[in-house]
């Protein structure tokens, strides 16, 4: 593995040039660093190298319309033998989902720890991806949603997905800021025996603060200032549905205990009530 070819598309200068220098200090990579300019060009050439791994920056700004359809283009092309691995910090352009689903084999959030890198390095270190063009389709379906792979690693993850979306059990769902966790919620919540009740992602790094008790448990008239009626929470309105906590690494400690006792026994109490209540719905 050592002196593989690492393409890097990106605009960001400062960024490009730590990421190489780590890589190559490191992991003993040569990492060859495209920018927006004659990002085509670039391409063309060092494509016949047949990098090893391409490095997008999917961060906004980080690349202009040329860089990035050529860094798209080449992991189209060379998909079944290069690891196309996306360089995100919160997310990427909704346009580039059907590409991303096709392509990105890992996802980078930056800035980053080096153990991530190298959890990331070890894996594009091994044998190239076997070609998948000729295995047969997986499919499973929600009654909105599905998820189609021909990824033999991910056949396991499927079956394991149908399973527990039948036992009605809490699921953690652990994953790199936009690999699809919100769509595979709700396709558990789809294929569950609650599938016809409602679902509902909460996104608890977008609460306020200083009413994120309220907006998950409710409360009761003259709770607090403002409070001039009884408000249900979020996570008791989904009734006998399925409710997604998104982000709960944001909440505060004293949230998160109070998150958990939920989580547990399903009781909880709304601000400023002493009646405890039970949840009716299921947590993933």
């Amino acid at each position: 593995m050592h002196g593989s070819l690492v393409l890097l598309f990106s605009q960001d200068q400062d960024g490009a040039t730590r990421l190489r220098r780590m890589l190559e200090s490191q992991h003993r990579l040569k990492v060859e660093h495209v920018g927006c300019k004659n990002g085509k060009s670039a391409a063309k050439s060092l494509a016949r190298a047949l990098p090893r791994a391409v490095i997008v920056d999917l961060r906004p700004g980080a690349l202009d319309e040329s860089g990035l359809q050529a860094a798209m283009q080449l992991g189209l092309e060379h998909r079944t033998a290069t690891w196309t691995v996306a360089l995100v910090n919160g997310g990427y352009p909704r346009e580039l989902a059907v590409w991303a689903d096709a392509v990105v084999r890992e996802w980078l959030e930056w800035p980053t720890d080096q153990r991530r890198i190298q959890r990331i390095v070890q894996r594009f270190s091994g044998p190239p991806p076997s070609c998948s063009a000729n295995v047969e389709a997986r499919t499973i379906r929600g009654k909105t949603v599905s998820f189609t792979t021909r990824e033999p690693e991910l056949f396991p993850m499927l079956e394991d997905l149908q399973l527990v979306a039948k036992h009605d059990v809490t699921v953690l769902l652990i994953g790199e800021t936009g690999t699809g966790k919100t769509h595979l919620a709700k396709l558990i919540h789809e294929l569950s025996p609650r599938a016809e009740e409602k679902f509902l992602p909460v996104a608890c790094g977008t609460l306020p603060a200083d009413l994120i008790e309220s907006e998950l448990f409710g409360h009761v008239k003259g709770a607090f200032t403002g409070a001039d009626r009884t408000k249900m929470g979020r996570l008791e309105s989904v009734g006998r549905g399925t409710f997604l906590l998104d982000e709960i690494d944001v909440l505060g400690l004293d949230q998160q205990a109070k998150l958990l006792r939920v989580l547990e026994t399903g009781e909880f109490e709304p601000v400023g009530s002493n009646e405890t209540r039970k949840l009716r719905g299921r947590a993933i």
